[in-house]
């Protein structure tokens, strides 16, 4: 996208916020923004939808609301974003820098989040359901009352364990690039020759069904 039209949608959109009969929202709906400069930027509400925002450089932006669905922020920097409320279901956030970013109550529905830093973010109240968070940084990330998604224990291989609640409400458990039911994954662990792989991964799978048995 042009940087002279960049700069006046975003313009117009600070006007929308202060005025919304003198401003306009910004409809940036598949625009590409490879690499943009947006640090700080006042987006909120902003349409955003498909957008290539891939290496684009937004931290400390103001994304509260905005419709970021099915938009590519691969690699993107997001570090301390606000993206409270923010509708990202199916983004592309693999690899992106989610450090100590907002996401409260955001909708993370189907997000690819593989690889992406996490850390110190807040997911309370995001919706995560069939997002992908393998290999994702979650060290000090806060997910209480996040739906959709349970973070299980590090098998002791380093081995990451996710509840994964699916569109039709039902469960699974995803690790590395299975992807099974607990009786499925209780099949696959009989096939291990390590009996203390079988061992820890069954006792992980045992606080899986203790927690689905809970909800129920």
């Amino acid at each position: 996208m042009d940087i002279d039209k960049l700069k006046e949608a975003l313009e117009l959109h600070a006007a929308y916020l202060d005025d919304h009969t003198t401003g306009v929202k910004a409809h940036l709906s598949d625009a590409d923004l490879r690499g943009a400069d947006l640090r700080d930027a006042d987006l909120r509400d902003a349409n955003l939808r498909d957008a290539k925002l891939r290496g684009a450089k937004l931290c400390d932006a103001n994304l509260r609301d905005a419709n970021l669905r099915d938009a590519d922020l691969c690699s993107a920097d997001l570090c301390g974003t606000d993206l409270c409320d923010a509708d990202l279901c199916s983004a592309d956030l693999c690899g992106t820098d989610l450090c100590d970013a907002k996401l409260c109550g955001a909708d993370l529905r189907s997000a690819d989040l593989r690889d992406a830093n996490l850390c110190g973010t807040d997911l309370c109240d995001a919706k995560l359901c069939g997002a992908d968070l393998r290999r994702a940084d979650l060290r000090d990330a806060n997910m209480s009352d996040a739906t959709g998604q349970r973070l299980l224990p590090q098998r002791y291989d380093g081995h990451q364990f996710f509840l994964v609640q699916k569109y039709d409400e039902t469960w699974f458990i995803r690790a590395g690039c299975r992807a099974f039911t607990i009786p499925e994954y209780r099949e696959h662990v009989k096939t291990y020759s390590d009996e203390t792989k079988a061992r820890e991964t069954t006792r992980i799978l045992d606080f899986a069904q203790s927690i689905l048995d809970d909800k129920k």
